[in-house]
């Protein structure tokens, strides 16, 4: 980048955080910015930085409804600009867990919902949300599905892997199968009981909760 444009990255303007520069046209620079509703938008450093009507949203300010912007009668708009807040906004109360982390989204998606939706296809249902197949990977095509909250629940990163009885499975499946109190078991392996003693001894009451409660859709 010429060293003469403003160095305008990880800098907010109202709705928008500026994430990166996206180059020059016609003798103008312009950035990749991210507004609070989740729409990307490429705007110059000019109208950014004026001092009177500078740019302070993608467009939702005026329509008094963020985020309308026709796109969001696909369901999948909603994961998708969920999935870059998450990534992106270090604002964002979930970017401890995905951003900080390491979780990038790839290059085909990271600037395109349109991309995304022709890889993914619309959400199936509002009760599906976007999962990965591995957890410690980023959003891409080939680490990405659709998923219903049960499925997530069995691939979530804070999910342990447990064998008994020379099975394996996460921890809330064996819970389910026994009908045992998720952390009532998560307490009894954690103080070092064996797997076996730990899922052979009965709960006061059964219980599995919402191990997704930390994702977005």
């Amino acid at each position: 980048m010429n060293p003469r444009i403003a160095h305008l990255e990880a800098r907010r303007f109202g709705r928008l955080y500026v994430v990166r520069f996206y180059g020059t046209i016609k003798g103008r620079s312009y950035w990749l910015c991210l507004c609070k509703c989740g729409v990307q938008k490429i705007i110059s450093s000019h109208d950014l930085l004026r001092k009177k009507r500078s740019v302070q949203s993608c467009g939702c300010l005026k329509k008094d409804g963020a985020g309308k912007d026709g796109r969001t009668r696909f369901l999948a708009y909603d994961s998708y600009k969920n999935m870059r807040l998450r990534c992106l906004d270090p604002e964002n109360k979930w970017y401890s867990e995905y951003g900080a982390r390491g979780i990038t989204i790839c290059d085909r998606w990271r600037d395109s919902f349109e991309n995304f939706l022709a890889d993914m296809g619309d959400r199936p249902g509002k009760e599906f949300t976007l999962e990965r197949r591995d957890n410690e990977k980023g959003y891409g095509p080939e680490n990405c599905y659709w998923a219903t909250h049960q499925q997530q629940q069995r691939n979530t990163r804070h999910n342990r892997l447990i064998t008994h009885n020379g099975e394996t499975h996460p921890l809330v499946v064996w819970c389910e199968r026994f009908n045992l109190n998720y952390r009532a078991i998560q307490g009894r392996l954690h103080r070092g009981w064996s797997a076996e003693r730990a899922l052979t001894t009965p709960t006061a009451s059964p219980y599995i909760p919402n191990l997704n409660q930390h994702r977005g859709n």
